[in-house]
Order: C-alpha cells, then structure tokens, then sequence
C-alpha cells in the first residue's frame, strides 16, 4: 500500500516515467526511473525541514538500549560526512548517495552558496574497486563548481537610478510631477558571460492607469520586471519618493462621480424608476384612480344650467285695503 501511495505521489509530481516496486530502492527489473523524475522528487524532498535535516547531518548516535548498545551511524554520502577527504564539499546538504550493479552510482545534492541554490543529479555512474575514485562525486563536485563559475546574481538595475518621471493627479495643480524609483538594487540570477545590455529588458508596470494623490514617499505604485530570453528572471517594487495631498475640492467631485456610478445607486435608481411607472400605471391606466372617464365632468342640463325662477309677486296691502 505504501508503495502505490509512492507512485501516486510521483504522479502528482510530474514524475511519469517513475515505477516504484519497493521502499528499499533495491534492483527489480520493472522499477524505473529518470534524471528529471528524480529531480522533480528531490525537489519536493529538501521542502522538508525535518528531512534535510536527517540527510544533511555528518553523524548521528544512538543511544544505548536494553537490546544493543551505543551505536554511531555515519552518513553515507561522501559530501556530506568524508570531511577529510576528497570529496567533501562544504556547500552540500543531502539528499541521498548509494548504487546498485544495475543502477550505478547515483548522488543527489543541494548546493548552497552566496544565495545560490543549485540542484545536483549524478545517475548512473560506473562502479569502481575499493580505493579508486568513485566517478559520481568527481562529477558532481564539478558540475557543481561549474555552474558556481557560469552562473550567478548579476545587478540589473541599482536602487539610485530613476526609472521615470510621471505626472500625479488630484493635487490641484497639472504640475504635479514625481521620480519613480526600486528600493533595492535589482538582481537576476544569470550567466556570468552574458551582457546585459541588449540581452534584458527592464520594464514597469503601475498598479493603476495613473498616478494620484494621495501619495507617501516609499509608497508601492507598480513593479518593475527584468526580461531574459522571454522569460522574467526578477521582480522588484516600484516606489515614489515623494508626498503628494489630494485637492478637497478635486477629491469630493471624485467621490460623487464615484458615487454616481456605484452599485448602489444605480440599484436605487432602478428601484426608483420601476415604482414611478407602477404608481404611474395605477393612478392614469385603465379604471385608475385618476383615469380620463373618471375626472370627466358630467354634462350639465341646459333646463338645469339656466333655469330661472319664478315668484309670484304678492300684492302689496295698504291701509285702506283689507285682506279679505
């Protein structure tokens, strides 16, 4: 179970040309592996802390148990823990060294120095009688201080060199100008032989469309990229190094426009405009509260518009006549 759960792994590393029939490492004819697969899992390997620690120390003894007594274990690989002879290199940690008469010798390393960190494959490498040098940790040895000679940090742009002068907004005035700069010295890990100039291309990028205050000096607007055969090879922060305070006048227009065009009110506005057109809907539709029909006044009689009244004129009585 163990083992399917290895080659699971490997899988899942990008190892596919990688077959494990055993924990050991021992010969079996259809367990396989190649350069690049082991690459790939050493890779993953000196991730772990606890791991390269175990492979990287020169000795390690174990105490006395009821069933043996004290025991001294030596590293196998000859990087690590032959400190007085020939292949001892001071800059190895780990990972693992062993053959097989199918296999050959094989030696897997990491190599620190400077900030430098190389990983080393030897496979394959012939056998040799007790005495006689063992080819893998020559090669390895240098392979190693080749690429130590070939390849390395080289700067690429320094901290004191203006990248650009751009314009700033929403200071009030069109003026308004600042340097951009990196903070440190920009370094890609290169070959020593090449030139840099016509070979990288260092370019910038602004986290926005433009510069607007308010700004604070040190302040990361954007990042500057250093290009080498189509590939990015270092990264660094673009910094100002200058203040700038944002015009009040300039900043409340701002956030009105900005408010204008929110989410929010235009989720009002929408409201707004769907309850219009239903009061509308109810109050001038068909049978509304104020239709047409409805607030048409009713004709009036033309009897009934000028209709005039009529008294009988009763007689006037004087003193000499008398109501009968």
């Amino acid at each position: 179970a163990f083992v399917e759960y290895m080659n699971r792994e490997a899988q899942i590393l990008g190892a596919t040309h990688t077959v494990y029939q055993n924990v050991t490492g021992l010969h079996d004819p259809s367990m396989v592996t190649t350069v690049r697969d082991t690459a790939l899992v050493a890779r993953e390997a000196l991730n772990d802390s606890l791991f390269m620690s175990m492979a990287s120390a020169h000795v390690h003894t174990i105490p006395a148990t009821n069933a043996s007594a004290e025991r001294t274990m030596t590293n196998r690989n000859a990087l690590i823990s032959d400190t007085g002879g020939q292949y001892y290199n001071g800059w190895c940690r780990g990972i693992n060294a062993g053959m097989t008469d199918e296999g050959g010798w094989c030696v897997i390393t990491l190599w620190e120095k400077n900030g430098v960190s190389n990983l080393s494959v030897v496979m394959k490498c012939a056998d040799v009688a007790v005495g006689e040098s063992i080819p893998a940790y020559t090669y390895t040895n240098r392979l190693l201080n080749w690429a130590g000679r070939a390849y390395g940090y080289r700067t690429v742009l320094t901290a004191d060199r203006k990248i650009d002068t751009l314009p700033v907004a929403m200071t009030g005035t069109s003026k308004s100008k600042t340097d951009v700069f990196i903070p440190v010295d920009l370094k890609a890990y290169l070959p020593t032989h090449v030139e840099l100039s016509g070979n990288v291309t260092v370019t910038y990028y602004l986290d926005g469309d433009r510069l607007q205050a308010p700004l604070f000096e040190g302040q990361v607007v954007g990042h500057v990229t250093a290009t080498y055969n189509g590939n990015v090879v270092a990264t660094s922060p673009l910094v100002v190094m200058e203040s700038f305070s944002r015009n009040g006048f300039l900043k409340m227009l701002t956030d009105f426009r900005q408010y204008l065009s929110g989410r929010s009110f235009i989720i009002a506005a929408v409201i707004f405009i769907v309850l219009l057109a239903g009061y509308l809907k109810y109050t001038t539709g068909p049978g509304g509260r104020y239709t047409t029909r409805n607030t048409r006044r009713k004709p009036v009689r033309a009897d009934r518009r000028f209709r005039i009244r009529r008294y009988r004129r009763k007689p006037v009585l004087g003193k000499k006549q008398h109501k009968k």
